[in-house]
């Protein structure tokens, strides 16, 4: 370690007294051993920051990546600052959520032992009582099975007698008894060999780890706080719902939501249940920065389990959420007689009991699962993105089991289910709705279902919220019915924030949107929810057949009252920050110092407005300032055309990626759709050639 720059060498000197991780502490010392001063710069000289609502990064070690060490320095500060901000904090305490990726939530001694009578003992085990479960340790879910499959403990023995030299190839494939895994090993799944064999008994044990929620736990505990640890994984909508319903001073979900399977996150909410913005980001950041060091305690795991003031809220909060859930539906009845046959996946996350329960809930009948899609597991093995909002390419099993099924209709969750796709069985195929599409019409539905629960409430007094990259489609209908539109900076952390303001005012906000597949039906859950957005997309989809219409049908009458929108979204992929940056000062400076470009494609598109967030600037104001915040922490620049499209380019703020969202948007008069949507194409091809410069940069594009 002598070699080591110095202020390299302090910072892996620090990191070795603090860490408690065996696994992070190893990788940095091999870093070391093998002189990689590079990398461990990388590592250890920058700090993942707070971003979208929280922290989202790729999971190992080092201060640039999220692991035992940095979740507990988070949390300290993050307690730190809630104390000194509401000091009711301590006794209001805080909600703690998990989903089911890799460390959110690990478990100490699984055991399933008695006589196998399927050759599935993990769905023995789940379902039925012909052996024995026992679950230690904090452990809460009821299916061994999946706890081995997304957890790394450290041995797996299966006994009876083996009869090869190769014991894990013959136990594999045959009826051999006797299989013996150790030493941390990951493969083959001990999920898959109990699934597929007849084995008598099933012992998974090892040396209990620290989970990301419970070492927040152990801080906020040791910092003075309570804490509602909500026993299992769950749906990130669940959070900020639990937060509400007991009035808490804050809430934190574990999770990386669609990201791949190396990541993971630390999102966060306020006391108003919705995500937190500026200025508590900065308050959050700062504190952290005070507080590196681990407070004395915060790695007992056992004893903050065992806290008094640690308490498991979900069997109270789950009944309440279905009960709200069902208390809004129309027509229970109806939902119950429709004919349609749902397909729903869960893409490997939380999400498909919680969206059983609520089918049940709301009176629909059972729902075709996608079964190799089903269980929890953090590998995602049949996605290359665990995210439904890529289109066919992440849906394939969907329409195979829909096929089979006879199902018309598919609806896809995200892995910690706050997202929904939507795909429909048409003539000539699956049809995958965009986000603005099922924008448009569980906004329209939100409508009609408020002229018939609350009739008395005028339009006046009521809201609908976009983002402002989302579709204007709701602006259009609120512009013909007589309600209000509200606009924000991207993401359900504005959205909902403007929400709360809304409420307080003592308005009515009935629906919330934003493009990237994130719905808010409502004011129950302050963030966006794949749950309750299933619910309602499948209640449309059922008062819809009653009239012999179908969810594309409408859609399209949609479009012929309130004037056709027409969209062209996608993105690249760019890891490469300074690049990113690059990119973007050339549009800032495209025929001079701070000219942006006049026209595109040689003239044919002359540009009227321009918008940019990160300097402040929109050309459209007498002041030449923007509207709505900026920040230089990001980027975005939207270009107005005289043809009235608009074209926004931005920066993902949870991953490496460069978005570019369009819209065109006709009057009820216009119905030449299909020229529309060709200009839309010519004007996005020739600004993607001519400002991003894809081959020249190298970018990456979106596989579909």
């Amino acid at each position: 370690m002598e070699d080591l720059p110095q202020n390299l060498r302090v910072k892996v000197e620090e990191w070795m007294k603090w860490d408690q991780n065996d696994a992070t502490r190893k990788e940095i010392e091999e870093l070391v051993d093998n002189k990689k001063h590079q990398q461990l710069a990388d590592l250890m000289l920058s700090r993942v920051v707070f971003g979208t609502a929280g922290l989202r990064s790729r999971m190992g070690a080092g201060y640039s990546q999220l692991n035992d060490l940095v979740i507990l320095q988070t949390s300290q500060g993050l307690v730190k600052y809630l104390l000194e901000v509401e000091p009711s904090a301590a006794e209001r305490g805080i909600v703690i959520g998990y989903d089911s990726r890799h460390n959110s939530h690990r478990c100490v001694v699984v055991t399933v032992s008695g006589v196998a009578r399927s050759p599935s003992a993990v769905v023995l085990a789940h379902r039925q009582r012909c052996c024995s479960l026992t679950v230690s340790g904090g452990a809460r879910s009821p299916s061994a099975v999946v706890l081995a499959h997304r957890q790394r403990w450290c041995s797996l023995t299966v006994s009876g007698g083996a009869r090869s030299p190769s014991a894990v190839v013959l136990a594999h494939r045959q009826r051999w008894c006797s299989l013996t895994v150790s030493g941390g090993a990951r493969s083959p799944s001990a999920v898959l060999l109990a699934h597929r064999q007849r084995w008598c008994s099933l012992t998974v044990s090892g040396v209990a780890r620290s989970s990301f929620a419970r070492l927040a736990a152990s801080a906020f505990l040791v910092g003075g706080v309570r804490v509602y640890l909500l026993g299992d994984i769950c749906p990130t909508p669940f959070v900020p719902f639990t937060v509400k319903e007991l009035h808490a001073a804050a809430g934190v979900m574990v999770t990386a939501s669609h990201n791949p399977k190396e990541d993971n996150g630390y999102k966060v909410y306020w006391t108003n249940s919705a995500q937190i913005i500026t200025p508590h980001d900065c308050g959050i950041q700062e504190k952290i920065e005070e507080q590196l060091e681990p407070w004395g305690g915060v790695w007992e795991i056992d004893a903050a389990v065992a806290h008094p003031c640690l308490s498991d809220p979900l069997q109270q909060m789950a009944p309440l959420y279905y009960s709200r859930l069902a208390a809004a539906m129309l027509d229970t009845t109806r939902n119950a007689e429709t004919p349609l046959v749902f397909t729903v996946t869960a893409m490997h996350g939380v999400g498909h009991r919680y969206m059983k329960e609520a089918f049940k809930a709301c009176g629909f009948k059972d729902f075709v699962p996608v079964k190799e899609q089903m269980e929890p597991d953090p590998e995602f093995p049949t996605v290359r993105f665990p995210n439904p909002e890529e289109g066919k390419s992440a849906l394939d099993l969907s329409f195979r089991t829909a096929d089979g099924a006879n199902s018309s209709v598919i609806l896809a969750n995200d892995p910690d289910a706050d997202r929904l796709a939507l795909a429909v069985k048409l003539e000539g195929g699956w049809k995958v709705f965009t986000g603005n599409e099922e924008g448009a019409l569980l906004g329209w539905w939100a409508w009609q279902r408020h002229t018939i629960r609350s009739p008395e409430v005028p339009p006046q007094d009521v809201y609908m919220v976009a983002s402002t990259v989302s579709s204007k489609i709701l602006k259009a209908i609120a512009c013909k019915e007589g309600f209000n539109f509200v606009e924000t900076l991207t993401g359900f952390k504005w959205m909902c924030n403007k929400t709360c303001e809304l409420l307080d005012a003592g308005k009515t906000v009935l629906f919330a949107f934003e493009e990237a597949i994130g719905f808010m039906n409502g004011v129950e859950v302050l963030d966006k929810d794949g749950v309750s957005a299933g619910v309602y997309m499948a209640e449309l989809a059922a008062y819809l057949h009653t009239k012999g219409l179908t969810l594309h049908e409408q859609l399209n009458a949609i479009y012929e009252t309130y004037g056709y929108h027409a969209c062209r979204n996608s993105y690249y992929i760019c890891k490469d920050v300074q690049k990113i940056k690059a990119i973007f000062e050339r549009m800032r400076n495209f025929s001079g110092p701070k000219s942006y470009p006049k026209t595109i494609s040689g003239g044919e598109f002359e540009v009227s407005g321009v918008r940019d967030l990160t300097t402040d600037y929109d050309s459209s104001q007498p002041d030449q300032r923007a509207l709505l915040p900026s920040s230089a922490s990001s980027q975005m620049i939207t270009f107005s055309f005289t043809n009235g499209c608009v074209v926004t380019l931005r920066t993902s703020g949870t991953e490496p990626k460069i978005k570019y969202y369009s819209e065109i948007c006709a009057t009820p008069q216009q119905r030449n759709w299909g020229e529309l949507e060709k200009e839309l194409e010519r004007l996005v091809s020739a600004l993607v050639e001519e400002l991003l410069q894809p081959q020249l940069n190298q970018l990456i594009p979106k596989a579909d």
